[in-house]
């Protein structure tokens, strides 16, 4: 893909309805085949709608960003401040929630996930944060080595109830280091570099993103975009 303007921007209000139906899409997708379809369904109908869409994006503590590869739509994902889990209750509230993070199938390899993940700890960083951790699904084998290779180690369990069906998650977590433990740290994307002065790009509601872009029509459907973990 060449030299490409990669950047994250905050979801607007008005890119809700897009952002649901490539959300669906995307959860369908990779999860839709491995589930009983009215356990399945019964989640889809739960979770993806938009007033459910609207109500995230409202709540104060949500985040939620796109990931932009030359002005079209690659990604997304979605935080959640001050959100206790079991296991890290010494940290209180002081804790940062990753819920999602997809990436869709055209801009694999281009380092987008450990971008999008730079990004959350950075707001964690900014915060003063302890801790993020997430919950992936017992299954994902793939996502859950992706993240500890990023340095993200299991620390419990907790259900996922997908739909009537009660399922097992991996809670997983990272500790937040001090903007001077990382100030000199560079981040390398496949043949893209960034260097981030930790300034501590912020996530928001349901996963911030670069600069403001309203959908449109080069953002495709057509396209399988990958969860790389958990999801709620």
């Amino acid at each position: 893909m060449g030299n490409n303007n990669i950047g994250i921007k905050a979801v607007e209000a008005q890119e809700l309805p897009f952002l649901l139906e490539l959300s669906r899409d995307t959860f369908v997708r990779n999860y839709g085949h491995l589930n009983e379809p009215v356990y399945f369904q019964q989640y889809l109908d739960k979770a993806f709608n938009l007033p459910q869409f609207e109500a995230e994006w409202a709540d104060p503590l949500s985040l939620f960003y796109w990931t932009m590869v030359d002005g079209e739509y690659a990604g997304y994902c979605k935080l959640m401040r001050e959100a206790p889990a079991k296991g890290l209750e010494e940290a209180g509230d002081q804790v940062l929630e990753i819920q999602r993070i997809y990436v869709d199938d055209r801009f694999q390899k281009l380092g987008l996930g450990k971008l999008m993940l730079q990004k959350t700890l950075e707001i964690a960083q900014a915060s003063n944060y302890q801790w993020i951790w997430l919950g992936v699904w017992e299954n994902n084998h793939k996502a859950i080595a992706w993240y500890q290779s990023q340095g993200f180690e299991a620390f419990g369990e907790h259900i996922f109830w997908m739909g009537d069906d009660p399922q097992r998650d991996w809670l997983m977590k990272i500790k937040v280091k001090s903007e001077k433990q990382v100030h000199h740290l560079d981040f390398t994307a496949g043949c893209i570099f960034f260097t981030f002065h930790f300034s501590l790009l912020s996530f928001t509601s349901s996963v911030a993103v670069f600069s403001c872009y309203f959908p449109h029509p080069s953002a495709s459907f057509g396209h399988a975009w990958h969860p790389c973990g958990w999801r709620h």
